[in-house]
């Protein structure tokens, strides 16, 4: 039997986006170039971007897995963590050949900072790399020694959220709304006691991976999808409210704009509404607008190449305005985008494709779009 769950393929094309433009702005930051990069807004995007990937994959991920339970009587767990490395590796290996053995070679990638990664210390990194902890690396040794490629931090942190998530869920005697609500306040008092320890260079790095392994954010993508599965009042009473979805949403959309940031709290706030917003847009009849089209759809289905790729065609892009002398800001920034799509799209057709219709042969439930 199969489930179908509406398309939210433009949200991560959204979330891509937003970390495109910070980290576009960044790179722009050290050239002639004129940069957004001081901008509140901008400086944060990126941040915000990966908060609303983590907040959807764990509202997906568990409405997935709650109604595999309840078709099948059962979570099969073999066939999720097939699905998760098909889905996942092929692109994130691709990237790592890049990166460790290819880009280092290149003359054209001459800042010390972009060889740096790779020939100091790159037989640990490697490691980490290899067995899916780069946000263990980046917690070590920090983002600047490889910008081109510090967007996959993120993936170690999904892989291992996807580790023992679907082993929570197969306990049926377990309250599972608690459970997640128990994550929530525990690596929120876990991060602000680290905050307040010593900050011994132990305690730093742990510090700092907590501060990456946000999986409150998960967490309360998929305490949402628990409590629209139980039916709970405040999804009708509240959240499914059009006059509620009229405040949220331009309300996330204004303070994205303005750059408002809030102390210690601020990926749990942007998750809680980000959580709102994809609730409404995936299972409520009653949104206030549809943002799909033909055209974001098929972009959100490759966001996962547009994401892993897009710093190093950023980087490209700068690289050859500058050889040519040019120095038209608005085609740059279009070259950003064009070239990043093109080739997330070239990645997707000729590779991540033949991995997903793999990938289907172990589903029991698809969600709306099969990319997830």
């Amino acid at each position: 039997m199969k489930l179908q769950l509406p398309n939210l393929n433009t949200i991560r094309l959204i979330a891509a986006s937003m970390v495109l433009v910070n980290h576009a702005e960044h790179f722009k930051e050290h050239t002639y170039f004129t940069s957004l990069w001081r901008v509140p807004a901008i400086m944060q995007m990126g941040r915000l971007g990966v908060v609303m990937f983590f907040v959807l994959s764990g509202f997906l991920i568990t409405y997935l897995l709650i109604a595999e339970e309840k078709i099948t009587g059962n979570i099969a767990v073999k066939d999720f963590y097939i699905r998760r490395v098909l889905r996942i590796w092929p692109l994130y290996f691709l990237i790592l050949i890049l990166g460790f053995f290819v880009i280092p070679n290149l003359s054209f990638f001459t800042e010390s900072s972009v060889r740096d990664a790779f020939y100091e210390n790159s037989s640990l990194k490697l490691a980490f790399f290899v067995f899916i902890m780069p946000n263990v690396v980046a917690a070590i040794f920090g983002f600047d020694n490889w910008s081109l490629f510090n967007p996959i931090w993120s993936i170690g942190v999904e892989e291992q959220f996807y580790l023992f998530w679907p082993l929570l869920f197969k306990r049926k005697k377990w309250n599972k709304k608690w459970i997640v609500i128990s994550i929530i306040v525990g690596y929120f008092l876990l991060k602000t006691l680290l905050t307040f320890l010593p900050q011994t260079p132990i305690v730093v790095h742990l510090r700092d991976f907590i501060y990456l392994f946000t999986i409150d954010c998960m967490a309360i993508g998929s305490l949402l999808a628990i409590l629209f599965v139980e039916k709970h009042k405040i999804i009708e009473q509240l959240l499914f409210k059009k006059w509620f979805q009229w405040i949220i949403f331009p309300l996330t959309i204004l303070m994205i704009i303005k750059g408002v940031y809030f102390p210690s709290i601020q990926s749990q706030v942007y998750a809680i509404l980000f959580g709102i917003i994809i609730l409404n847009l995936a299972l409520n009849e009653n949104r206030i607008f549809n943002i799909d089209t033909k055209a974001t759809k098929y972009l959100g289905k490759i966001s996962y190449g547009i994401y892993m790729y897009h710093s190093i065609m950023v980087f490209l892009c700068i690289k050859l305005f500058q050889s040519m002398g040019w120095h038209s800001t608005l085609l740059l920034e279009l070259s950003f985008f064009a070239s990043t799509f093109l080739i997330a799209a070239l990645s997707y057709e000729f590779l991540e494709t033949y991995f997903i219709k793999l990938k289907l042969k172990f589903s029991k439930i698809v969600s709306g779009d099969n990319a997830k």
